[in-house]
């Protein structure tokens, strides 16, 4: 029964979604109804911070990328690059393109949305959801496992921007 129940809040929460309770930040939902049209400009520093990006993270690492443009920037100080984080935040600002991130138990039984949002722990195996670590001189709660989403919208509109 309880299970029933589950699946019928769900079918609920997909009946009663909109953007405006979506898990996409504010900016990303504001684009999303009055999208960029513009071309995209990208100069020469931001074109090899791109090439760099490709070249390294699908096959190497953020290291790796950052010790090339540390190594550009020693050859030629002039060289304008980006820390890995900048360029992230850059691509983010000029495609819209987000990544969202969704607790999980840490078994992959379910995803702590929905009806199970509020749990501290997985209603199939009773995993707890976070684990507790310290930062600097705090304890905090951290999610022990999460599944990352990249919204088809922002995607959308990033292929179809003139």
């Amino acid at each position: 029964l309880s299970a029933l129940r589950n699946s019928v809040d769900f079918i609920k929460g997909i009946c009663s979604a909109t953007l405006d309770n979506d898990c996409v930040p504010i900016d990303v939902r504001e684009r999303l109804q009055s999208p960029i049209s513009e071309p995209l400009l990208i100069d020469k520093g931001l074109r090899l911070c791109l090439d760099l990006y490709l070249a390294t993270t699908t096959t190497g690492s953020q290291a790796l990328y950052t010790n090339i443009c540390k190594a550009l920037k020693r050859y030629s100080p002039d060289t304008d690059t980006l820390s890995y984080d900048q360029f992230k935040r850059k691509i983010t600002e000029l495609t819209g393109v987000v990544s969202v991130m969704t607790d999980m138990c840490y078994n992959s039984c379910v995803a702590f949305t929905g009806p199970f949002s509020g749990l501290d722990a997985c209603p199939e195996c009773s995993e707890a959801r976070y684990e507790t670590i310290t930062r600097g001189k705090k304890l905090v709660s951290v999610p022990r496992k999460q599944a990352l989403t990249i919204p088809v919208g922002p995607q959308i509109q990033a292929q179809y921007r003139s």
